[in-house]
């Protein structure tokens, strides 16, 4: 039995939270470690090659690339917001200094990530209602669609998606935990410290789940559902023939971009869902599908250039 007193007690020293170690958790580091890395260098070369594109002479003028070239911008800032994680996960043991430095910005880095990733899956809604809009009432399109409107409906979207995020800053927050550990080989107690992203106050356990049912449905079902009856529509549209080659190349691009956040953004539709539910120990398949959602998600965020390259190349 070893009795805890001052003279058996060394220094304070971090550790990694329960989960890193978990089943649920090494799926998360072999995600972060090994896929998550290439997926960054893979997403500085594709968007600037999309800026690229961008500069060409049949992309200047259109209405709908200001909204492609913000999309180039939030899918950087939501690819680039995981760089902290990727770090720490290839750390082998906790650094005093930046464990506490990783858990004070995590919960600024998570809402960086979910607001550029609200704003870049409504944006491709709008593109959407645009292009149909386009098809349907061409003269009134270029009369009501200009640059103006363009930039209102751009700051709209930013300010909402920044405002439904909001929440999150508020709701969770990074908590120390410590607890002490006997080490044989020194003869004292450790004592451990880890973080964890937990609620402010138990008491909004009600308001989380609001918070998270609201970003399935209005950060990711309604878009895709907008998203899926514009193309339905420009598919049909587009069977009677499009005469613009331009045009062309932009439903083309609408329809990959459609099924590609269906593909990758709607599982997150599950998680969400998932992670309302109030429950201590939740299923392992649930967690590790959290993990695969957010991976899918990064794949959505960085691949976009390769349709750009398909359809204007």
């Amino acid at each position: 039995m070893h009795f805890l007193n001052e003279s058996t007690l060394s220094n304070d020293s971090f550790a990694y939270n329960p989960s890193h170690d978990s089943e649920c958790g090494l799926v998360d580091l072999l995600l972060k470690r090994y896929a998550i890395s290439p997926l960054i260098l893979f997403c500085v070369f594709g968007n600037m090659f999309n800026l690229i594109i961008h500069r060409f002479s049949y992309a200047n003028g259109d209405t709908l690339f200001p909204y492609f070239k913000a999309k180039v911008i939030v899918n950087s800032i939501f690819v680039f917001s995981r760089v902290f994680e990727m770090i720490h996960a290839w750390g082998k043991k906790p650094s005093q200094l930046w464990e506490p430095i990783f858990w004070m910005t995590r919960p600024y880095m998570i809402a960086i990530a979910n607001i550029s990733g609200t704003v870049s899956i409504w944006l491709s809604a709008i593109i959407s209602l645009k292009t149909v809009f386009y098809l349907l009432y061409p003269l009134t399109f270029r009369c009501y669609c200009t640059k103006r409107f363009t930039l209102i409906c751009l700051f709209s979207v930013t300010i909402f998606a920044t405002l439904s995020q909001a929440a999150f800053i508020y709701l969770r927050t990074p908590i120390p935990i410590s607890g002490f550990i006997y080490d044989d080989k020194k003869q004292c107690f450790d004592r451990k410290t880890y973080y964890s992203l937990e609620l402010r106050d138990q008491s909004d356990k009600k308001w989380w789940k609001a918070y998270t049912i609201e970003q399935g449905i209005l950060g990711i079902f309604i878009p895709i559902m907008i998203m899926s009856t514009c193309t339905a529509i420009v598919c049909q549209k587009a069977r009677t023939g499009v005469p613009d080659p331009q045009q062309k190349r932009v439903l083309y691009l609408l329809i990959a971009t459609t099924f590609s956040h269906i593909l990758f953004d709607g599982p997150a539709i599950l998680s969400h869902f998932a992670s309302a539910i109030d429950h201590p120990n939740p299923a392992l398949m649930w967690c590790v599908m959290n993990h695969i959602s957010n991976f899918l998600s990064l794949i959505n965020a960085t691949i976009p250039f390769l349709f750009y390259f398909v359809c204007f190349i």
